[in-house]
């Protein structure tokens, strides 16, 4: 945590314990308990201020403010009751551990809305939206949720999308228009991922994800990134649902003569094995590298080199830009990389199938 964010963790912790209209402690006076700049203890008073924990009157300080009669909610949306539970989804499970931290952060309610009694598309419950309206704070944390976009626009909820740059392939994407759109660069890893392979000398190197139509960002930015090389496009479209490269995949690459494979493993997530490579058959001798894979959600003894997402500081910003009216109506956030490393923190995570 920086010295900012302990400051305001500490002062909100106070402020639950203090009563409406009590006198709070002054900036300098803060500044010497701290022992920071007066810039930094400013900030953070001026964010309580924002946030309707404190009132400033001029001339006499700070003050404890009434507790507003309307508890403002977060709104963050599941595909069915029970998913944050399954150890395979750290995806949207880590998108509510930040959802839930910036909101106990504000003082505000977070409500999950299943929206499917079944992790169906088509059987989406449009009464578990019923109670939402112009004044709701709605979170959607991928485009899965497409069936419920013309419902939310039409009660004009205030709602964000974490869209990973892929909104032009949902139905009902038009009515995306009047979300906020949180985004993670996902293009960009896939081209950093082979700059990285050729410095290494790979020269054919193949990339295998799950969308063949519309070409996803994903794939575009292979494409061209391979193209700008003068390297041979050698995209692999997953067969089926599974993830593990199959027989006949195993054939295409040798036949391709592949030296390096890029492997999109989708936030896999409750990993338990030897190594990455081992799991999905990916073949002795080929480097490689994984996006949308963070080693702290998986149990390998051997991490592979992957580039990922935190989710949980995408939660975090999708309240940020709920309940700042000048946060931009667009947000691209970075994925991390992370070097192969030996995992010396090993423990019993769930495998993955």
């Amino acid at each position: 945590m920086t010295q900012h964010e302990k400051i305001s963790v500490e002062l909100r912790k106070r402020l639950d314990a203090m009563r409406p209209g009590e006198r709070f402690p002054s900036e300098p006076e803060l500044c010497r308990e701290f022992g920071v700049a007066r810039m930094t203890v400013n900030r953070v008073v001026t964010e309580l201020v924002r946030d309707g924990r404190l009132v400033r009157q001029r001339g006499r300080g700070s003050f404890v403010a009434e507790v507003p009669r309307e508890h403002r909610v977060v709104n963050y949306l599941l595909p069915c009751a029970g998913y944050l539970a399954d150890p395979r989804a750290p995806f949207l499970r880590k998108i509510a551990f930040g959802i839930a931290e910036e909101t106990r952060r504000r003082n505000l309610g977070m409500e999950l809305i299943p929206v499917s009694p079944d992790n169906n598309q088509e059987h989406i419950d449009f009464s578990a939206l019923e109670h939402l309206n112009e004044k709701s704070l709605v979170v959607i944390p991928t485009g899965w949720f497409y069936a419920v976009f013309p419902f939310l626009a039409e009660r004009k909820c205030r709602t964000v999308l974490i869209d990973r740059k892929m909104r032009s392939r949902y139905p009902n994407s038009k009515y995306a228009e009047q979300f906020k759109i949180l985004d993670y660069d996902l293009g960009e890893a896939v081209e950093n991922a082979v700059l990285r392979l050729y410095r290494r000398g790979c020269r054919r190197i193949a990339f295998r994800t799950g969308y063949r139509e519309d070409r996803p960002v994903q794939y575009v930015a292979y494409s061209e990134a391979v193209q700008r090389l003068g390297l041979p496009d050698l995209a692999l479209f997953r067969k089926g649902i599974s993830y593990k490269i199959s027989a006949e995949e195993h054939v295409e690459l040798k036949q391709l003569a592949c030296d390096a494979l890029i492997f999109d493993a989708f936030e896999c997530g409750g990993l338990s094995g030897p190594d990455f490579a081992t799991l999905f058959g990916i073949p002795a001798g080929l480097s490689y590298e994984v996006i949308r894979f963070r080693p702290e959600d998986n149990d390998l003894a051997e991490n592979p080199p992957a580039s990922g997402i935190d989710a949980r500081q995408l939660g975090i910003a999708a309240v940020r830009m709920l309940l700042d009216p000048a946060s931009p109506s667009r947000e691209i956030m970075k994925l991390d990389f992370f070097p192969a490393k030996a995992n010396k923190n090993r423990m019993a995570v769930v495998n993955f199938d």
